[in-house]
């Protein structure tokens, strides 16, 4: 927990004003732009049903050796906000693209803030943590593994709720319950950030 208390106050310092990815240590930043309208830590004065993913950070682990129970760990931290004046119900998902190698094993767990669906008030922002374990045993052999992590956000209303028809994007999984009878989000371009990094077995 001292290591995620660390992590947490680092990552609150960086700056999520610029698109792209940059490497900082063992890191991997991805950080998207705040959609047109909106200015940092402050809703859009529209009012529309908008919210959206500001940056993902990879914290990699040393190499995960072969035979090691004690495993290795890597923490995904997103930044999700509401761009909109008013409280949305959303539903925030994480998931790798690649998998683990013949042999390897590679546990998900949500660490905070302990649910995937949730209100978030006008302009507000919250940080997700995942912690993603990897152990290695025979017949496993030393490789260099691609990971590309998403982090997506979705704004529930109708179009994206179960039971459907769900007719809208999904970026952070099928809604099971919404807040509102209406009022779709019109641009989903934020909704997702994507960065990758490769983890050594050996």
């Amino acid at each position: 927990m001292r290591t995620l208390a660390c992590l947490v106050v680092a990552l609150a310092a960086v700056s999520v004003a610029a698109t792209g990815i940059s490497f900082q240590g063992n890191s991997a930043l991805a950080t998207r732009a705040l959609p047109p309208g909106a200015e940092s830590n402050a809703h859009r004065s529209d009012g529309a049903n908008d919210v959206g993913v500001n940056y993902v950070s990879l914290n990699w682990p040393s190499a995960a050796n072969i035979s090691d129970t004690n495993g290795r760990y890597m923490w995904v931290v997103a930044q999700i906000e509401n761009f909109s004046d008013e409280t949305e119900m959303v539903k925030v998902g994480m998931t790798i693209a690649e998998g683990v190698p013949t042999g390897c094993e590679r546990g998900i767990t949500l660490v905070m803030p302990g649910q995937t669906s949730m209100l978030i008030y006008a302009g507000e922002s919250k940080t997700m943590v995942w912690r993603v374990r990897y152990e290695c045993h025979s017949p496993a052999v030393m490789s260099v593994v691609r990971q590309t992590v998403t982090v997506g956000i979705t704004h529930c209303d109708p179009a994206t709720s179960e039971p459907g028809p769900v007719t809208e994007p999904t970026p952070g999984g099928v809604c099971r319950v919404n807040d509102q009878p209406v009022g779709s989000e019109g641009d989903v371009s934020n909704n997702a950030v994507t960065v990758s990094r490769s983890v050594l077995i050996k």
